[in-house]
């Protein structure tokens, strides 16, 4: 538990550091905690992220381009419905690579994991509805993107208890 709460207080102080826009610092704790932490896709995320953003010098030994890709692919290795990582991931295939159908595999992964977030979100909110015995005016903020989900059957059966024609 104690390694747990160190772990979270560091994380905090990351994330004061980077609100703070002090890259250089940040940069500097999250190299020492990657290191320790070398499963955390978040650390590597943010890793190549600030590798990018920081200006270093040609002769820097740990803060290359490469080590940025390295870093965001460790994320996506670790994590591979990362869809951040996978979105930097694809940028960077496409804009510093320029390797298109690498972008894209990447791009890919991350609409279709955020596409799957969207609908457990959209079937929560769904069963809310149901459970609070809501009118099917409720839900009328939710039309404009349950097309996409046509042809799910827990979303239409969701849609049914509603009393929402599901055509």
């Amino acid at each position: 538990m104690k390694e747990l709460d160190e772990y979270i207080n560091l994380r905090d102080e990351l994330d004061r550091l980077l609100s703070l826009k002090d890259y250089e610092k940040a940069f500097s704790l999250c190299e020492s905690l990657v290191k320790r932490y070398v499963s955390s896709c978040d650390l590597w995320y943010i890793r190549g992220l600030l590798i990018l953003k920081l200006d270093f010098p040609q002769d820097s030994t740990a803060r290359t381009l490469d080590d940025a890709y390295q870093s965001l692919c460790t994320s996506v290795i670790l994590s591979p419905k990362n869809k951040y990582a996978n979105i930097e991931a694809g940028f960077f295939e496409l804009n510093i690579n320029d390797d298109p159908d690498r972008a894209l595999a990447y791009f890919k992964a991350a609409r279709i994991n955020a596409l799957e977030e969207l609908r457990q979100a959209v079937e929560g909110e769904l069963k809310v509805y149901v459970d609070k015995k809501s009118d099917i005016s409720e839900i009328a903020e939710l039309k404009s993107i349950l097309n996409i989900f046509e042809g799910d059957l827990d979303i239409e059966l969701i849609l049914d208890e509603l009393g929402q024609p599901t055509k």
